[in-house]
């Protein structure tokens, strides 16, 4: 069922999908702003459907970048992905934090949605384990039984492994991969020196590294 914040006028019906001609499974995925699905209104559940994730990671420089992607997978294990805003190609969301900038304001942050300062660099003791909030954007996604969600952590902008086909845009140099047209690929505010090198990611008692993800039950 597809959900709108009011009556459609003539505008947007003409450019909305015919939802009658889907016979397949159907995955519904929305995210209220960046390069995630834009629906028309928002979606049942959006609003209980906060995601974090709390990483303990340690570097071998003073700094490192994350990029927490969450993705499904359909029963043979391919990729489904969902049409953005301008990229084809978007997992369900996906979020970026810079470890020198992970402090938090404790009077606004709550455990689905930390809220950083950025007000301040903190640089890293390199092989030093610190603990990280990063917030993922928001997101509402109908997963058909069979489907797996999957968490990927990486040091670089998250990529499309399927078939890209010729997703580009005339007006945006770089290939639109999954991300949209905004990468994280400036040498001089990424330096190969610092972000580069090697990044480990800590779990276990004391150190419990985890993706909240909240389940809306059946009825």
């Amino acid at each position: 069922m597809v959900w709108c914040s009011g009556p459609m006028d003539a505008f947007h019906r003409d450019r909305s999908p015919g939802w009658a001609k889907i016979d397949v499974p159907l995955l519904s995925a929305g995210n209220w702003g960046g390069q995630g699905l834009h629906l028309r209104g928002n979606v049942e559940g959006f609003v209980r459907s906060a995601l974090a994730l709390k990483l303990f990671v340690a570097s071998a420089t003073k700094d490192a970048d994350i990029f927490a992607v969450v993705r499904v997978f359909d029963p043979e294990g391919v990729e489904v992905t969902f049409q953005g805003a301008i990229d084809p190609h978007n997992p369900i969301a996906q979020r970026w934090l810079r470890a020198s900038l992970r402090s938090l304001d404790l009077d606004v942050s709550l455990p689905y949605r930390p809220y950083h300062t950025h007000d301040r660099g903190e640089p890293l003791t390199p092989s030093e384990v610190y603990e990280l909030d990063v917030e993922i954007w928001p997101t509402s996604i109908v997963v058909p039984a069979g489907y797996r969600l999957g968490l990927t952590v990486r040091g670089n902008d998250y990529e499309y492994e399927g078939d890209l086909g010729d997703a580009s845009l005339t007006t945006f140099k770089n290939r639109l991969t999954g991300c949209g047209p905004f990468l994280h690929d400036d040498p001089q505010d990424r330096p190969e020196e610092i972000f580069g090198s090697r990044v480990s990611i800590h779990t276990g008692p004391g150190a419990l590294s985890r993706l909240l993800v909240p389940v809306i039950p059946g009825s």
